[in-house]
């Protein structure tokens, strides 16, 4: 959450703090409604609705473990690719070693290519129609349907995980968005709560005193 939040407290004291003031508000909500209608039962069922909502979207730390759950099954999905394409060159040296049909296949270029799993993939999903085109050769070699075919379901899967990993970045750009209103709506009435206190038990310093913020 940014700098500019309205508590100095990190988000989990906040709440509690929140929470707090809101029962101890409640047990004195005759004399806010009597200072200031608004203050009424409406208000704090809006406040309850606030805290709640706040409590149940996930703290910064449960998206970034998401994150990283993410990111380990896309390099799960780029090293099973990788296999995958290991087996197309054993068996693509044995029918082309030396020949132009070999370099077609462009092995030399995916080395380049595993820090983008988006264009490795594509890389990968090209070499299994290649693979498809000199399928005969390929088997005459030992290559199986089965290791053909996780050309094209390996490059699949890594793609699937690359998407799942950005929605998982973007996601979490929208979580901390959230977090960060949510939290601002719920001090605001904790905020609204202080100036009326501060008015009401302006000569009860010990009420005062309970309803402070604290730190």
């Amino acid at each position: 959450m940014s700098d500019n939040r309205p508590f100095s407290f990190n988000d989990a004291k906040a709440l509690t703090i929140a929470a707090r003031l809101c029962r101890l508000y409640e047990e004195r909500i005759t004399a806010f409604e009597e200072l200031d209608p608004d203050l009424g039962t409406a208000f704090r069922d809006d406040w309850q609705q606030a805290i709640d909502t706040a409590m149940n979207i996930p703290t910064d730390e449960t998206t970034v473990d998401n994150q990283q759950i993410s990111a380990a099954l896309l390099a799960e999905s780029l090293d099973q690719c990788a296999a995958a394409v290991r087996d197309l060159r054993y068996y693509a040296n044995r029918a082309f070693k030396g020949k132009d049909e070999f370099n077609v296949f462009g092995f030399s270029r995916l080395s380049r290519m595993r820090h983008a799993p988006a264009n490795y993939a594509v890389a990968v999903r090209t070499m299994h129609l290649l693979a498809l085109d000199h399928v005969d050769e390929l088997n005459a070699k030992g290559m199986t349907p089965a290791q053909i075919q996780a050309l094209l379901d390996t490059a699949i899967a890594l793609t699937d995980a690359e998407v799942q990993h950005e929605l998982k970045k973007r996601l979490r750009v929208r979580t901390t968005l959230l977090r960060k209103r949510a939290f601002e709506h719920v001090w605001s009435f904790v905020q609204r709560i202080q100036l009326a206190a501060d008015v009401l038990y302006a000569e009860d310093d010990v009420v005062r005193g309970v309803l402070a913020v604290g730190e």
